[in-house]
């Protein structure tokens, strides 16, 4: 499954390739960005479907958890997090990976 602009998923392997280059995620955060790449340009709603984000439940906690999940998969793909290519945060809705890198 291809993301777009040298970001590769590979589902099947739990790979994820970033320019050639392969990307240490833990199982979490590869089956978060999975799912986003999935489906590049919708967004995902982690209120609405946590265990799909990795939560157990809509709890603060687990949505809390999301978000450092989140970030630090940003953190991992992005040459700048502040000034991202491939990831984007819809405030107060979800997070989707953009259809164009």
């Amino acid at each position: 499954m291809l993301a777009g602009g040298g970001l590769v998923v590979l589902p099947e392997g739990y790979e994820v390739r970033l320019r050639g280059n392969s990307v240490d995620l833990t199982s979490k955060e590869f089956e978060i960005l999975a799912l986003l790449a999935s489906a590049p340009g919708m967004v995902f709603y982690p209120r609405a479907d946590p265990p799909a984000y990795g939560g157990g439940s809509s709890s603060e906690t687990d949505l809390r958890s999301i978000t450092v999940r989140v970030r630090k998969i940003w953190e991992k793909i992005e040459d700048s997090p502040s000034n991202p290519r491939y990831a984007q945060t819809v405030w107060h809705v979800g997070r989707k990976l953009r259809d164009k890198a």
